[in-house]
């Protein structure tokens, strides 16, 4: 006997948001949403055939302020753009269903039609980060897909989110109130500049002791959340090699609040400011180098061992003492493993000292690390990092697609340094050496104590 599949019955029409790429709008809206007011272009939702209980219902004015304050807004495009691109020989860029900013990004970067076909996945992976960075110009992007970690690969003494809150909970307990800077510093002056905010070096009344002055405006791009997070990673760091965070102070001046993070000061600026005074591009002595290097590899030995990841390791973020002393400094994009989070998809640091899992968004750990590490050591020989002087997209493409990085003038340095780049540039993170292993290396023994860069004026 034959049988039949019977038509579907009792359908029900919930809510459909459409985007219409043309216009540039989002079309079926709910009401409810679109009170918020955090979605351009809205169109308001049919109700017509939308049962009562599947309508979402209005949104209380406290839940409101709250999700605006904490959500940084919905871009006009969408981000995701897998779902739609599909490879395709006979097109332009090897790719179908790109969006037109895209495909005149991949032309101007020089990605071609023959290297998306031999790595569609790469290219698009490339692509997506670009998109989600808005083509490189903001480094912080958050986490773009959901990870399940089974328990037995999760690392031994990994704190919870609950741990890490009452963390983060008793460094702000310490955070004091004051009037005016006035009170707690005087001679400010200003010694650098940056997105977050100014900073300062100035006395402390209490002692006379000389100390630098992080000084944030709160409400500018650096989240309050995310500024609290920055603060309570490297104040609860005790190294030799890590910048010492003192007290971190709120001032109130009618509708302006600002955070100031007393800090130790480091008079001899970073290593970045060594290359460009006084290297010839980069520093020639050996010794020096590995000398650096084994400040940093003990910076992050100290950092791994707490379950936590720079992510932006570079010459720009090792700070130089008056005795020529080498500290890990910036920890903006440092992040805590957690046992429900033990690594990280985010995109996020500096793109030419990214390493190729972070640029591609799957799954990383403290490895990163390792990488930019070595990103650093070719900075210090050749004065810049690779790739610097491509466009932005082709850059991070060969880093994922590329042979490893190599030193400009291989033949005038040691097998031992060169040796030691290559295990830090293992693509593969399995293989990628501990940064403990690296402290070992034989081109790290042979480092000169950094006291020598004190010499530099």
């Amino acid at each position: 006997m034959s049988q039949s599949i019977s038509t579907p019955k009792k359908l029900v029409r919930g809510v459909h948001l459409h985007y219409n790429e043309e216009k540039g709008e989002y079309h079926g809206v709910p009401k409810a949403w679109l009170k918020l007011g955090i979605i351009p272009g809205a169109k308001e939702a049919d109700y017509g055939s939308i049962p009562p209980s599947l309508i979402p219902k209005e949104v209380q004015p406290d839940f409101a302020k709250k999700l605006l304050k904490s959500t940084p807004g919905i871009s006009s495009r969408p981000k995701n753009i897998r779902h739609k691109v599909h490879v395709d020989f006979h097109s332009d860029t090897g790719f179908v269903g790109l969006p037109p900013e895209l495909e005149a990004a991949m032309k101007h970067n020089g990605i071609t039609k023959e290297e998306v076909m031999k790595q569609p996945d790469v290219v698009l992976d490339v692509l997506t980060t670009y998109v989600d960075t808005e083509g490189f110009s903001k480094q912080i992007k958050t986490l773009p897909r959901e990870m399940t970690i089974p328990a037995s690969l999760v690392p031994p003494g990994l704190p919870s989110k609950a741990e890490f809150k009452r963390q983060i909970a008793q460094v702000t307990s310490t955070f004091a109130e004051i009037r005016s800077v006035e009170e707690i510093w005087t001679g400010l002056e200003p010694v650098g500049h940056g997105a977050a905010g100014v900073v300062y070096r100035g006395k402390r009344k209490a002692d006379g002791e000389i100390i630098a002055i992080k000084s944030v405006k709160l409400g500018g791009e650096t989240p309050f959340d995310a500024l609290v997070q920055e603060i309570t990673l490297q104040q609860a760091c005790k190294h030799e090699n890590i910048v010492k965070i003192y007290q971190s102070y709120f001032e109130q001046r009618g509708r302006s609040q600002r955070l100031h993070i007393e800090m130790e000061l480091m008079p001899k600026g970073s290593i970045y400011s060594f290359l460009t005074k006084y290297g010839t591009p980069g520093f020639t002595d050996e010794a020096v180098i590995a000398g650096i290097l084994k400040s940093v590899l003990k910076a992050l030995i100290y950092l791994h061992s707490l379950h936590r990841v720079h992510r932006d390791v570079k010459s720009d973020n090792v700070l130089v003492g008056t005795d020529g002393t080498c500290k890990l400094a910036d920890f903006g994009f440092c992040a805590q493993l957690l046992r429900e989070e033990s690594a990280r998809q985010s995109v996020l640091g500096t793109p030419s000292w990214m390493a190729p899992e972070l640029i591609r968004g799957v799954r990383y750990d403290h490895k990163v690390d390792v990488w930019s590490t070595g990103i650093l050591a070719l900075e210090l020989a050749d004065g810049e990092p690779p790739y610097l002087s491509l466009p932005p997209l082709r850059a991070v493409y060969l880093i994922v697609t590329g042979p490893t990085p190599k030193l400009k003038e291989s033949a005038k340095w040691s097998k031992e340094f060169k040796d030691f780049l290559k295990l830090c540039f293992q693509k593969d993170p399995a293989k990628r050496p501990e940064a403990l292993d690296l402290l070992r290396h034989p081109f790290i023994m042979k480092a000169k104590s950094t006291t020598c860069l004190k010499e530099f004026k």
